[in-house]
């Protein structure tokens, strides 16, 4: 089972795909030489537990094992990923985009079960723990997620931005967006 997930993905709205490094703490319940992940149309291309290289095997359409070398647990553990999933601009889940006056624009729907369409991750409501988000986008561009901004780095052409750690959330309530996004401050209203 989770218990923290740190996502960092580099995103640019105009591309048909995105690449997302994900640290995922998790407590294992009893002793196992392979984990179950929730993952729909994501390519894992590096896996570690614990630091020791995994085999990724995708199961079906909705799974990838993480086939271990060795059995681990009971205990806690961290897994970690590189991934790469679709930007689509025809899918309503995942990590959708659209175009306006010109301008495209990238946001998240993973409600109910698009969080696997992003990511490789533990994609179920009861799962509730925080998230820590870190998005890399076109440095002319606004990059959104559930939290405030924590920090901000430029690099070259991009920047970086880190999310303050949320409350415990399950996956499907996360949620983040890019592009040329003019922001509004907002008023008071009634009492």
């Amino acid at each position: 089972m989770p218990t923290g997930y740190e996502i960092h993905a580099v995103i640019v709205p105009t591309s048909q795909t995105f690449t997302a490094h994900a640290r995922i703490a998790v407590r294992i319940v009893g002793r196992t030489d392979r984990i179950w992940l929730n993952a729909d149309q994501v390519d894992v291309n590096v896996v570690t537990v614990n630091g020791k290289k995994a085999e990724a095997r995708p199961e079906g359409s909705n799974h990838v094992a993480l086939e271990l070398s060795e059995p681990i647990g009971p205990g806690d553990a961290v897994i970690e990923l590189d991934t790469r999933a679709a930007i689509s601009p025809v899918e309503e889940l995942g990590v959708i985009s659209g175009a306006q006056d010109g301008s495209t624009y990238v946001a998240s729907n993973f409600e109910p079960t698009g969080a696997r369409r992003a990511f490789a991750l533990f994609d179920e409501p009861g799962f509730k723990v925080p998230w820590q988000v870190t998005l890399t986008v076109p440095l002319n561009h606004v990059a959104l997620s559930n939290t405030e901004v924590e920090s901000e780095k430029t690099e070259g052409a991009m920047k970086t931005v880190r999310f303050r750690r949320t409350t415990p959330l399950p996956s499907y309530l996360v949620a983040f967006a890019v592009g040329p996004y003019e922001l509004v401050e907002a008023k008071r209203a009634g009492k």
